[in-house]
């Protein structure tokens, strides 16, 4: 099994398992200092442990609790889930259950990518889940909307790479505005992606509708976006802020899709800035 986190992480995170329905699911866990607890819900091709550049730096704020990663169905150390089980729905109730397990009381969600689209949906489908909800750059395709632009290729091809003992050239080269932490926890970890779970959620970026769920949205919200993304452009975010007025909208400067490894350090201040506002 590869290292859980890089060697830069200051603090070495716990795991959790728990149970959604039949499954057995993990989640990481950073101790952080007062303030909400934290739920992160990562995007289609990242286990935790590939999100512990971002995870740690968001558990050092003064005025956040422990940050909670979770390691989506299939992905990680959770175990694989059948066909047909890889919707919104279902992985929002995987959320709820890490919630209830983990008796946690008004957490913030956090999600980024499909993680996003996830969050949003864990909010609307269970009233209290979370007191507030950041989205970051979540996918935008949807019936009679454009394709997702990363192709499902690439990602599979990225998977396979990895379990060649290939996973850092691949991350490095698909990434170049990444450094050396965010190039190993990617690539050291890419390979615990199941093709199942792959393929089915990136069948349900075209197959549901985001923006039902993002007017339907109660909590106070941040959307944020890489300034360079190809999923989640100005035009775009100024749409859903259309949808949703009261939600604030920011963009992260060198950042393209993968926002929180792009430019962990901004994404985490604006984050700070948001939970300032609600405190």
């Amino acid at each position: 099994m590869p290292r859980i986190v890089s060697p830069e992480c200051p603090v070495l995170p716990e795991s959790i398992f728990f149970r959604s329905d039949a499954l057995r699911l993990h989640s990481l866990r950073w101790r952080g200092n007062d303030g909400p607890d934290v739920v992160v819900v990562p995007g289609i091709t990242t286990p935790a442990a590939s999100a512990g550049s971002f995870a740690w730096r968001l558990a050092g704020l003064p005025g956040v609790g422990d940050v909670y990663v979770l390691d989506t169905r299939g992905r990680g150390l959770s175990e694989k889930s059948p066909f047909g089980t890889h919707s919104s729905v279902d992985y929002a109730q995987d959320v709820l259950a890490l919630v209830e397990h983990s008796d946690l009381s008004d957490p913030i969600l956090i999600g980024h990518s499909m993680g996003a689209r996830v969050a949003a949906q864990a909010t609307v489908q269970f009233p209290g889940v979370a007191q507030a909800l950041v989205a970051i750059d979540p996918p935008m395709s949807g019936p009679g909307r454009p394709p997702y632009p990363i192709p499902l290729d690439r990602m599979v091809d990225g998977v396979m790479a990895a379990r060649r003992g290939e996973g850092r050239v691949a991350a490095a080269t698909a990434n170049p505005r990444w450094g050396a932490e965010q190039v190993a926890e990617r690539g050291d970890w890419l390979g615990a992606c199941d093709e199942v779970a792959l393929v089915e959620a990136f069948a349900h970026f075209h197959l549901e509708s985001f923006e039902p769920v993002w007017r339907n949205i109660t909590v106070p919200t941040l959307l944020l976006f890489g300034d360079d993304s190809p999923v989640v452009s100005s035009e775009t975010a100024a749409s859903l802020r259309a949808l949703h007025p009261g939600a604030s909208v920011v963009s992260v400067s060198k950042s393209g899709h993968m926002v929180p490894m792009d430019n962990p350090e901004e994404t985490v201040t604006r984050i700070e800035e948001f939970l300032s506002a609600l405190a």
